[in-house]
């Protein structure tokens, strides 16, 4: 209304465009967040949903018109979480979270670039690239300890774990896997903490 009335009242021709980009701005963290909810969804019931996509795609178009790279790496991200965890597709994920790298790297956004630098691991581990992979993990964990975030920190140390066994270093395995845990109890990371019992119960 305000810009409405600035419009309207004021003869602010200015005021509509205005208006409109904030609304954009809007529409851009709100369909960024229905993917996220929409992934969180999937993870939980193991049902795919187009609408994920859509929601990601869409927020992404959005940021970048609004110039925000920031917010458009985030998208990206999601589009290739998409298509490598809902999909099943390595390479179409693989060119999303390329782009999401680049751009946030460019817009200093260190969270999003370490889910980037991580998804980008698996691709990896999955191909055979052991060494990529752990030098791919270890700087997302070192970007997530710089963040602060407890529970990504946790999750991966828990990468790194995995990946220790996959290549046969029991002991890095079982290093990683003990700080994954500690963190995860500590700050409360239920999901986290049922992943470390998956790892640890998984037939070798």
């Amino acid at each position: 209304m305000d810009a409405y009335e600035r419009a309207t009242f004021g003869g602010e021709a200015a005021a509509v465009g205005e208006g409109e980009l904030l609304l954009d701005a809007v529409d851009a963290r709100s369909a960024l967040a229905r993917g996220w909810l929409r992934h969180a969804r999937f993870l939980a019931e193991r049902r795919p949903e187009e609408a994920e996509l859509t929601a990601f795609r869409r927020a992404a178009e959005l940021f970048a018109a609004l110039g925000d790279a920031a917010g458009e790496a985030e998208a990206r991200f999601g589009i290739g979480l998409y298509h490598q965890v809902v999909a099943g597709d390595t390479a179409a994920a693989v060119a999303e979270f390329e782009r999401s790298r680049a751009m946030a790297e460019e817009a200093g956004a260190g969270l999003v670039l370490s889910y980037a630098l991580r998804h980008l691991a698996f691709a990896d581990a999955d191909a055979g690239r052991f060494d990529a992979a752990r030098e791919g993990f270890a700087a997302s964990l070192s970007l997530r300890q710089q963040a602060g975030h407890a529970p990504a920190t946790a999750a991966a140390h828990l990468a790194l774990a995995e990946l220790a066994l996959r290549t046969g270093d029991a002991g890095t395995a079982a290093s990683e896997l003990a700080q994954a845990r500690a963190l995860a109890a500590e700050c409360g990371a239920r999901g986290v903490l049922g992943w470390c019992d998956a790892v640890e119960n998984e037939p070798r």
